[in-house]
């Protein structure tokens, strides 16, 4: 895979989890600019017709401006080698070693990410939701 000049990250904007992710991601400084796509804008499902119902049931996608599509805890971790902060922990993730445990924890997170939303609202927290229709980040 060729680094990506650019990454489309898909996110379900009625999940308090996702939505809180997304803002606090989009503020990291990008090695690769990121372009957050809450799946419920019409120009998000123009796009992505197919993965926005897939991102809806809680599959995670990122798109590279090569079409290339990663899904699960696979684009997450594209998603944190685009981010200065994160790269050198995502290859480390990525490692034969701890990939199979970053992969269970990503999925563990994405099966309870509504249960972890609705305590979210409960204390008020990841109600943010991004300005205008699309999140973007340089």
């Amino acid at each position: 895979m060729r680094t990506p000049r650019r990454i489309d990250v898909l996110y379900d904007d009625r999940c308090a989890l996702c939505c809180a992710v997304a803002a606090r991601l989009k503020r990291e400084q990008a090695i690769v600019p990121l372009r957050f796509l809450p799946i419920t804008e019409a120009a998000t499902v123009r796009a992505y017709p197919t993965l926005v119902d897939r991102v809806g049931q809680g599959k995670f996608a990122a798109v590279t401006d090569a079409g290339e599509v990663y899904l699960g805890p696979k684009g997450k971790l594209l998603v944190l080698y685009a981010l200065r902060r994160y790269r050198s922990m995502s290859l480390r993730l990525a490692s034969p070693a701890l990939w199979p445990v970053a992969s269970r924890f990503f999925w563990t997170l994405s099966a309870r990410r509504h249960g972890i939303s609705r305590l979210m609202e409960l204390v008020g927290f990841g109600r943010e939701r991004c300005a205008g229709t699309v999140c973007e980040m340089t």
